[in-house]
């Protein structure tokens, strides 16, 4: 199996746990649920987080995700240098935030249709996806809604898409942290631009970032980033878990 065959395996692991973030199936406990409080009373979480417990449907920020899942990617959009292409809905990171009507295969095809010939148009209602890098992981800046309507269709978007670059693997050091056992992903390279894309909530340091998540551990490995020194760090675990949590609880009601 090619090294990019064993990338896209390890990435079908981590937008799997994105689905299981989204039915809220990943377990919590009483830490979980103060962090949680905590977190909310700070104004760390968007409003929506809590609108499980009345029923509504809340959907992961993508974006939130693929920088937990990925430290020092950048997500930002940038028109002038994008291109159209057929993505597969199941490699965007994004939700039907506002609900998606039930249409008729007949209907649906003919609504992506139109959709489909906006973005070729490069029109402002058109999809607008940015790539991490070389994974096929693509996070929505617009066209999030249709997102569902196409795994339904099982059909691919059409979509203006932006290619950001992503650290190479000899500029990333994943990193044991003590003396709790965490890991975090260290940026050792020399362009400080990089090093500022890291999300302060999930910083343990400057070019040092907590990743709570097993999946994100392997596909970083499979990237070809190989292991460094353990570090001492007290605090570690805590920030962990508030990523965790500020990644399962960013989210917003459909």
């Amino acid at each position: 199996m090619d090294r990019l065959s064993v990338i896209e395996t390890a990435l079908i692991d981590v937008l799997q746990l994105k689905e299981r973030i989204n039915d809220d199936s990943l377990p919590m406990d009483k830490l979980d649920a103060f962090l949680l409080s905590r977190m909310y009373s700070q104004g760390q979480l968007h409003p929506g987080w809590n609108h499980r417990s009345r029923g509504q449907r809340v959907i992961t920020d993508g974006k939130a995700f693929a920088q937990a899942i990925l430290p020092f990617s950048a997500c930002w959009y940038e028109a002038k240098n994008s291109a159209f292409e057929y993505v597969d809905p199941f490699h965007v990171v994004a939700g039907a935030y506002y609900g998606v009507p039930k249409l008729s295969s007949v209907e649906g095809d003919e609504v992506a249709d139109v959709m489909d010939a906006r973005a070729k148009k490069d029109e402002s209602e058109g999809a607008h996806y940015v790539r991490i890098g070389e994974f096929s992981l693509y996070v929505a800046s617009e066209g999030k809604n249709r997102v569902s309507l196409y795994r339904e269709l099982n059909r691919k978007i059409g979509a203006r898409v932006f290619n950001s670059t992503y650290p190479p693997s000899h500029h990333l050091q994943l990193v044991r942290t003590l003396p709790f056992g965490g890991v975090a992903l260290r940026y050792i390279g020399n362009q400080q631009g990089i090093a500022n894309c890291l999300q302060s909530w999930q910083a343990l340091s400057m070019d040092l970032a907590a990743i709570p998540f097993l999946e994100s551990v392997r596909l970083l490995e499979t990237y070809g980033v190989k292991w460094g020194r353990s570090q001492w760090l007290i605090g570690s675990p805590f920030i962990d878990r508030k990523v965790k949590l500020y990644v399962c609880r960013r989210k917003y009601v459909r």
